[in-house]
């Protein structure tokens, strides 16, 4: 497929289509592999993605940016489940959203272990 047809394909889904496809795709992550979360910014020089804010860079660059969260295979570096948000929440806000997310995970075995300074940003 050429690019412009990929993404005429993303803009086409909507948020059910995604959610689905995060569903059926985590049923091929292995069973027995740690999940692992990563949250970061991405800055971007396009101006047509509603989620682009200006906000804090560590790098000084002028840019717009996103936050992204992805939870990925710890021994394959597949994605499981990735999600964008604006560049204004924080660490805690974007980890609280994105477990709401996580819905259809629940019926697996899932442990959480993260730093002390998630926990206390949390309570």
């Amino acid at each position: 497929m050429l690019s412009q047809r990929i993404s005429e394909l993303f803009a086409s889904l909507n948020i059910d289509q995604i959610m689905k496809f995060w569903e059926l795709w985590s049923n091929h992550i292995q069973k027995n592999e740690y999940l692992a979360l990563d949250i970061t910014s991405i800055s971007f020089y396009a101006n047509l993605i509603d989620e682009l804010e200006y906000g804090y860079n560590r790098d000084g660059d002028k840019l717009s940016q996103v936050n992204l969260c992805m939870l990925f295979g710890q021994q394959t570096a597949l994605p499981a489940f990735s999600s964008i948000y604006n560049d204004s929440l924080n660490d805690s806000k974007i980890l609280s959203s994105f477990l709401d997310k996580l819905e259809f995970f629940c019926g697996k075995n899932i442990k959480l272990l993260w730093t002390k300074d998630f926990i206390l940003d949390l309570i």
